[in-house]
């Protein structure tokens, strides 16, 4: 005997089971639905519908949070991207060289940086007040994280020390980034012109250390001015960092220390060097130019022999420890792209000893850094101690491999996620990148996705919006992925290179 037809159910008559079109919708002119059907309880029904009848509590409630619903898509190119790691399928892409960086022989001998420099301005030839003062009241807010009076004094210092094709450039950079923000790219982009002219015109000509310096700052403002570019992230940021990490080796010597305007400038290029580092080992496109230029270490040597390595750094967010340690982590979880020579035993050794460094590190903030105005120093120690964690659990991840999240690093992921619940905003993209991608209920993705409103509210900042976009590609394999088999350095490494252009996490 069939089964009766749906419409007959519904109409609780007796169905006659004729096909395909049954007596009884033939003479009231109904559709006849045979076969399976989907069925939704009706408004009402408890007992054929799942009810929660008690109130979810938010862990992570706070009044910050805009009303609406967040939906997180899972895209067919997520699930493409998902079969694709399970299945282990090689990928056959023609990786097309996209960058090509600059090659000129490092100095074995540094010059000799003075233990003291002047920067006294010598008149006021090029100086735009408008731009100036949008720089000192927004702008230097976004490079540091202290309201750090020497950093903001120095590239002021440096931009109008004299009319030399150094200080043009740091000059002309300072406009490029201040106009981006106060007039947009078009208007910007002049600047940013002058800037590179004046960098390629001095290079033909004798550069002192002082010179280097000044390209140094150039470089790393030009960098930030292509993290800025609102239409998204292109690679021309990676180099400018790789140029001005080539001053760096022509200005730092790896086996003396630095202080004073040298070491702020040193610290400044140490930090976008531990990023562009994490960022070039984790891209399959990288070059071997690029490879070759994140890896070289002469700026962090200097940086370990430059003084106290657990004071926070205010234009990078953490102690110099920490950057160093992250550094350290992305090697290890490349060592096929970093050209690690360790053995197991070798390696499982650097792995304890990163581990321990940033488990007992103590980051401070200097009391000749600090500001009066507490607030500002508290977040500042809080985002410290988000690179401190991030910087764990990115090694319990790329380095220990395990199958599932051990009770230490939830621990940390935790610790995490209480101090994110804590901040208006994470004005560095690392930690909120590391910390973002472990979120897993519903709450921690909403507490992510509010602070990552809230950053790119206060600072219009291009990185932010694709740091959004790798966090929710990494739930989509996760929610993909209910028996964590995936692993976690070749899941990141997929999603990164879905990208054309080398992501900046700065």
């Amino acid at each position: 005997m069939g089964k009766a037809c749906w419409t007959c159910k519904s109409r609780k008559v007796r169905c006659d089971f004729k096909t395909p079109t049954c007596s009884n919708c033939v003479k009231v002119g109904k559709a006849c639905q045979y076969g399976i059907q989907l069925s939704w309880p009706q408004a009402g029904d408890a007992r054929r519908s799942i009810v929660l009848h008690e109130k979810q509590h938010d862990t992570f409630t706070s009044s910050r949070r805009k009303s609406g619903v967040h939906f997180l898509r899972v895209r067919s190119s997520d699930i493409q991207l998902y079969l694709k790691l399970v299945s282990n399928a090689p990928n056959s892409e023609d990786y097309y060289k996209v960058l090509k960086w600059a090659t000129r022989n490092t100095l074995r001998n540094p010059k000799s940086v003075p233990q003291s420099m002047s920067w006294i301005p010598s008149g006021t030839d090029g100086f735009n007040s408008t731009l100036v003062s949008h720089y000192e009241r927004s702008i230097a807010a976004t490079l540091t994280l202290l309201d750090d009076e020497k950093f903001k004094g120095l590239l002021i210092s440096m931009s109008f020390t004299d009319n030399s094709l150094s200080s043009v450039a740091v000059r002309q950079a300072l406009y490029a980034l201040t106009a981006i923000n106060l007039y947009g790219f078009e208007t910007a982009s002049i600047f940013r012109r002058k800037a590179t002219q004046a960098l390629l015109d001095s290079i033909e000509t004798p550069l002192s250390a002082r010179d280097q310096l000044q390209h140094i700052a150039a470089g790393l403002l030009l960098g930030l001015f292509e993290m800025y570019e609102s239409s998204g992230i292109s690679y021309n940021w990676a180099v400018y960092i790789c140029s001005a990490k080539q001053a760096g080796n022509q200005v730092f010597s790896p086996d003396r220390a630095y202080e004073g305007d040298a070491r702020i400038i040193l610290d400044w290029l140490f930090y976008h060097d531990t990023l562009s580092r994490f960022s070039a080992l984790h891209w399959a496109r990288s070059t071997p130019g690029m490879r070759e230029c994140v890896s070289d270490a002469q700026v962090k040597q200097a940086v370990r022999l430059s003084g106290d390595s657990s004071k926070i750094i205010s234009s990078a967010g953490c102690s110099a420890a920490v950057l160093e340690a992250i550094a350290g982590i992305s090697e290890l979880a490349q060592p096929k792209a970093h050209g690690s020579g360790l053995s197991s035993f070798e390696r499982l050794m650097k792995i304890d000893q990163l581990e321990r460094k940033l488990q007992f590190v103590k980051q401070y903030v200097s009391v000749d850094e600090s500001s009066e105005a507490f607030p500002i120093e508290n977040a500042a120690t809080k985002i410290a101690e988000l690179y401190r964690l991030a910087g764990l659990i990115y090694l319990n991840g790329a380095c220990r491999n395990h199958a599932f999240v051990s009770p230490r690093a939830q621990c940390d992921i935790e610790a995490g996620f209480n101090i994110l619940a804590d901040l208006d905003t994470c004005e560095r993209a690392f930690p909120l990148l590391i910390i973002g991608c472990e979120a897993r209920s519903d709450e921690e993705r909403l507490l992510i996705l509010d602070i990552l409103r809230r950053t790119r509210e206060s600072r219009k900042i291009g990185n932010f919006a694709l740091t959004q976009q790798i966090i929710e590609a990494s739930w989509a394999q996760d929610d993909l992925d209910p028996e964590k088999a995936l692993n976690y350095v070749e899941k990141f490494d997929a999603i990164m290179n879905t990208y054309g252009n080398l992501p900046c996490f700065a």
